[in-house]
């Protein structure tokens, strides 16, 4: 047994691992070793001492079946090398167990073995319901440091507390400060927690699973005095989480010269060019783009352009700018490309770990329910200009394809159920193009035009009017963005729409299909006698901030927010349906599909080619469950790709508007 002083042999245990100590750091341990002395900790918190103290934990575990886990680690990057965990706590019965496996200061710690022989059947039983705070991240915690698959996941409390109410700050310390009226136990947490010492330690982590307990025993009958949010949680959302842990545990294959001969010098010429086409001005030889401050100077103090917000230069700022002077345009696809180089360029290779990226899944993502993703985020690769470049870096493993699912227009579609509007729906159902119905009810071209040519400008028109509806778009962006793209089809400028023209777009649309229009009004109407839309499934989007709000423009927010959060949450809450249909049928035929991504709309596997060869009919089985894992009054369209890089296919929405999601929640796991 290993004794509580740095002896030589516990001093040991710390050879491989590196430890990092910043003066910061080192700040923090000063002042947790000076808290020490007067910490009290509550007696059901146990820092384990035997062997003996470790079994009373495991049989208490088996008596209750149920216990709640978490995990303090070396750090968030659970693929790194030397990521590891330091500390499990688990609670059950009203004790907590603290059990070291690197932590200087504890009177035991326990190897990988012992934790295996001593954890390792409780933990992967999965009749034992196991309550998380991050699962996903405790999960990766556990099996990358003792090979041990956790089993039994039963509840997560971040994604139940972003469940029961998008708009919490979603943590496990807000959480218990909002429903438990619990604060004060959480320390600033350095990195260091093998350092920390053995009281604070104790008090800290035992807190942790013991609040998580807390909050289940809170949510659970909240969830079930709400069923359809309950089926929710328990149908879609927690078995969704386990697939998005099994994406997360292979990663994806990076073909790393494929990067560094193509993708980089694409984005970095780009990018060049814009720095030197704004420093081409006179009196802007020297000029940084990147300076908010240098910019702000030229903008409104050398140009004498208006300001709109302030001294701002962001990018709504710009948009409002655009024909003011031509150095926004310059500014514009500066701030693009700089984007670009900053979050992929500089960014994705240092998430390679032995040729792949692993890139984690947010339990919690958009307030509408989309997925978010981050370390790094795949999610926001752009579909247009250099995005599918970008893409192509990501291939499947040696021997293997790649298999893309993604839904045709799913917005537009879950649209035309929710508005049963019988125009939108006889175009699904007649499997017409959407764009081109579109563009003969607003323009009255006949189809038999708009079909023989699908560059037609009316049909560029009616597209991302179409695109931009569900995203509650305004005139002056729909107008902007249209013209960009009659400019690159080499439309005559004179044709090009004016500011004042982008609201009679949307007006002639609202015309083409009436119902939709009145749907999208009854949900404002609904915004402001409850301050609660909801999806398909029963997500809830609560917006009574914005409702009550004194400012217009938050309340106009909260508008576009009502229209938008039923559509785009219900294409969100049905992909994730889509996945669990498509995961449910590989794995009851033994089909060695993989699931590695689930980006928008689209689900990505990889599967041996030799396999697929001889197995081609799974493909069609595949695309119909996808096709038909919910019953809307429109038939769901799936596309279908074989590659041997991801991207390789450009999508027709390539060139439609880019939106911006709704703020994500961006807790680390840790």
């Amino acid at each position: 047994m290993r004794k509580s002083k740095v002896a030589d042999t516990q001093v040991a245990l710390f050879e491989d691992l590196p430890i990092l100590t910043p003066k910061g750091d080192r700040r923090v341990i000063k002042a947790l070793e000076a808290r020490e002395r007067d910490c009290v900790v509550p007696k059901n918190f146990i820092m384990v001492e035997s062997l003996a103290q470790v079994r009373e934990c495991v049989a208490e575990v088996r008596a209750a079946k149920l216990c709640s886990i978490d995990t303090e680690t070396t750090g968030i990057h659970w693929f790194t090398p030397d990521f590891r965990v330091t500390a499990i706590g688990v609670y059950a019965n009203s004790t907590g167990w603290i059990i070291p496996h690197f932590m200087l200061h504890a009177p035991l710690t326990l190897d990988k073995t012992q934790i295996q022989d001593e954890l390792g059947d409780i933990f992967e039983d999965p009749e034992i319901a196991k309550i998380f705070a991050y699962a996903q991240f405790d999960r990766h915690a556990i099996r990358r440091t003792f090979d041990i698959q956790i089993g039994g996941t039963k509840h997560d409390v971040v994604l139940a507390g972003w469940i029961l109410d998008e708009n919490v700050r979603h943590g496990i310390e807000p959480l218990a400060e909002m429903y438990l009226g619990q604060s004060g136990w959480k320390i600033k947490q350095d990195g260091n927690f093998h350092m920390w010492p053995k009281n604070m330690a104790t008090l800290y982590l035992g807190h942790d699973i013991e609040t998580t307990m807390a909050l289940y025993r809170f949510q659970l009958p909240n969830l079930e005095a709400q069923p359809k949010l309950y089926k929710l949680m328990y149908e879609i959302e927690q078995p969704h989480q386990d697939l998005l842990y099994r994406m997360e545990q292979r990663g994806v294959a990076w073909d790393q010269d494929y990067f560094d001969e193509f993708v980089r010098p694409e984005i970095d010429r780009h990018y060049e060019q814009a720095v030197a086409a704004i420093r081409a001005y006179p009196g802007m030889e020297n000029i940084n783009p990147a300076s908010p401050q240098q910019l702000s100077k030229v903008l409104f103090d050398g140009l004498g352009l208006r300001r709109i917000n302030m001294n701002s230069v962001d990018k709504r700022v710009l948009s409002h700018l655009k024909g003011e002077h031509p150095i926004i345009e310059d500014l514009e696809h500066f701030s693009k490309y700089a984007t670009l180089k900053k979050n992929f360029v500089n960014k994705l290779p240092r998430f390679v770990v032995n040729g792949r990226i692993y890139t984690s899944f947010a339990g919690i993502g958009a307030r509408t329910g989309r997925l978010a993703a981050k370390n790094p985020n795949l999610q926001n690769i752009p579909k247009a200009a250099i995005g599918p470049l970008i893409r192509k870096s990501f291939i499947p493993s040696p021997g293997y394809v790649l298999v893309t699912l993604d839904y045709s227009q799913i917005e537009l579609r879950i649209l035309a159920h929710l508005a049963n509007d019988q125009a939108m729906i006889d175009a699904f159902v007649a499997g017409h193009d959407f764009h081109t119905v579109t563009a003969h009810r607003m323009s009255g071209l006949s189809m038999a035009e708009l079909e023989a040519d699908k560059d037609l400008p009316q049909r560029v028109v009616a597209k991302n009017v179409n695109f931009g509806i569900p995203y509650g778009i305004g005139g002056v962006k729909l107008v902007d963005t249209v013209n960009i793209l009659l400019s690159k089809m080499g439309v005559d400028p004179s044709k090009f729409y004016k500011e004042e023209q982008g609201n009679d777009l949307i007006d002639d649309w609202y015309a083409a299909y009436p119902e939709a229009a009145a749907y999208l009004q009854s949900q404002v109407d609904l915004y402001k006698d409850t301050g609660v839309v909801e999806t398909i499934f029963g997500r809830k989007r609560r917006l009574y901030v914005e409702r009550e709000s004194g400012n217009w423009g938050i309340r106009a927010s909260g508008e576009r927010k009502a229209r938008n959060a039923p559509i785009q949450g219900s294409s969100a809450d049905l992909v994730k349906i889509a996945a669990l249909a498509l995961d449910k049928l590989i794995r009851e035929n033994h089909w060695p599909y993989t699931p590695l991504l689930s980006i928008h709309d689209e689900l990505i596997f990889e599967v041996p080619i030799e396999w697929l060869n001889a197995n081609r009919g799974t493909l069609e089985q595949l695309k119909y469950a996808m096709e038909h894992c919910a019953e809307l009054s429109v038939p769901l369209k799936v596309g279908l790709d074989i590659l041997d890089r991801w991207g390789a296919k450009r999508p027709e929405e390539a060139d439609t508007l880019e939106f911006d999601d709704e703020e994500t929640e961006e807790e680390d796991a840790a």
